[in-house]
């Protein structure tokens, strides 16, 4: 089999998987074309040669992984045929965003950022939140906060958006998530000092990839002594 004689050969303890054939994302390149092929037929004489291009368009994936395909070289000499054939191998690795502030609850696993969002004289707070991008590309997101999925269908008791609602980090470099945290219309400052869970979910855009990050607010009310 095609997938055991590689991972031998490279030592992969994982059993790659042939994108080709799930995804057919492996293409043919001849300079100084632009369109990409699955088969050339190439005209060469003897002791020709020629450059030709293998071009993979990354499959939609959520982690780090690699993947291979497999070329067939056909040379046909008279009547007879001989072929020979060619591993290609890519490894893709998707972007590494974290929260600096974040802890990683041990029930569910989730990553939970806690915040503190004071209420004094007005109705509303800023929150900035640090981010690092640990890769090697600049990230490029779209922000969204959505309530946190509550059984008891409880009323938000916050109404928080990110502004802006999309963001850029440079690689391997820091950002700032700025959110505008307003009260809801069933909370007013008169109440005590209450907690709030919602959701921050991260886009990476032009792919399919999506962080979930739990808010955790302590929402802080004026308080006064007598």
């Amino acid at each position: 089999m095609d997938e055991d004689i590689l991972n031998n050969a490279l030592g992969e303890t994982k059993q790659l998987c042939n994108t080709e054939v799930t995804d057919n994302c492996w293409h043919l390149l001849l300079p100084p074309s632009k369109n990409f092929e699955k088969t050339l037929s190439l005209p060469l004489n003897p002791g020709e040669q020629t450059e030709v291009g293998v071009v993979v368009k990354s499959p939609q994936i959520s982690r780090s992984q690699k993947f291979y395909s497999v070329l067939e070289l056909t040379l046909q000499e008279g009547k007879a045929d001989d072929s020979i054939k060619v591993f290609s191998v890519a490894n893709i690795v998707t972007p590494k965003l974290e929260c600096t502030k974040q802890l990683v609850c041990l029930e569910n696993g989730l990553s939970v950022i806690p915040l503190v969002a004071k209420f004094e004289d007005s109705q509303q707070d800023r929150v900035k939140i640090p981010f690092r991008n640990n890769g090697a590309k600049e990230l490029e997101m779209v922000l969204t906060v959505v309530p946190y999925p509550n059984s008891n269908k409880e009323q938000p008791k916050l109404n928080v958006a990110c502004t802006p609602s999309t963001c850029k980090i440079a690689p391997n470099s820091m950002g700032l998530v700025n959110l505008t945290v307003g009260l809801a219309d069933n909370i007013t400052n008169s109440k005590a000092n209450e907690r709030q869970q919602m959701v921050l979910v991260i886009k990476i855009k032009n792919s399919l990839l999506l962080y979930y990050f739990v808010l955790d607010f302590s929402l802080i009310f004026n308080c006064k002594l007598y």
